[in-house]
């Protein structure tokens, strides 16, 4: 059995506190802190955490209870996964095949999630003066669905889902923690907004390639028609949807309801 000094490293190696580890474990921070401090854990939680110690396995666990870590800490614990090797391909490919593998269905406008397109549309959208998180989620949201309703198909098979701020990408945070941690391929600035500094996401580049002309031009519209407004018009515009409207936080959007997007 794996002993007290192990858990401890095994659970300060993905980044995690006390209480976001036992969350996982399913028992009270008291039990874990017995735990890494000399008492004999039971064989069936030897046995997961053991079987955390495989990425693919965490992977899977956080995708099947989305609810038991914040995406902050999602976010710290794919980074540690990555390793000092810094391979991050081999678990970019194992994440994208865990929360990026679903069917095409109406939910995800008709089309498998293409993680290169979606990626590649998030530089677009950066390209060249930066955006604000908020409203990236936001014209990532209105270029899909605004693409549905006239094509009946989205462009990256993407799934949205009603957040606080408005409608976001489903594991938004970990598709930007690959982009721009692990792939390098967008920065992050922070910005001054009044009082208060922002982290603004810009590309240098971008590679127009994989979209048809149809598409081009759809993103080339969003980009367009919100060029002037700021994160919280944005927001707040977005709120009036009637897909977002009749969600609730938490449950996705369906793409049947791109036929009554405003733009």
């Amino acid at each position: 059995m794996l002993q007290p000094e192990q858990i401890k490293e095994f659970r300060l190696k993905l980044g995690l506190t006390q209480k976001e580890f036992s969350g996982i474990l399913g028992i009270g921070i008291a039990t874990l802190n017995r735990y890494e401090n000399g008492a004999l854990q039971t064989e069936a939680q030897d046995r997961l955490i053991q079987a955390m110690e495989q990425p693919e396995n965490i992977i899977q666990f956080l995708e099947s209870r989305p609810g038991v870590l914040t995406a902050e800490a999602r976010q710290r614990v794919f980074l540690a996964l990555q390793g000092d090797d810094e391979n991050y391909a081999d678990l970019l490919k194992k994440i994208i095949e865990t929360l990026g593998s679903y069917p095409p269905t109406i939910m995800s406008g008709f089309k498998r999630f293409n993680p290169d397109k979606f990626f590649e549309m998030i530089k677009l959208l950066c390209y060249p003066e930066g955006v604000v998180k908020t409203k990236l989620n936001k014209l990532l949201f209105y270029v899909d669905f605004k693409y549905f309703k006239e094509n009946g198909a989205s462009i990256t098979g993407a799934r949205y889902a009603h957040a606080p701020h408005g409608p976001i990408p489903d594991e938004f945070d970990t598709w930007l923690t690959a982009l721009s941690d692990w792939l390098k391929q967008i920065r992050v600035d922070e910005q001054p907004f009044g009082d208060c500094l922002g982290e603004v996401f810009i590309s240098s580049t971008a590679d127009t390639s994989l979209f048809a002309s149809s598409e081009l031009e759809c993103i080339d519209l969003v980009k367009k028609r919100f060029r002037y407004y700021t994160a919280t018009q944005t927001k707040e515009y977005s709120h009036q949807e009637k897909g977002y409207q009749e969600t609730r936080n938490g449950k996705l959007i369906s793409y049947e309801y791109a036929m009554e997007l405003s733009i």
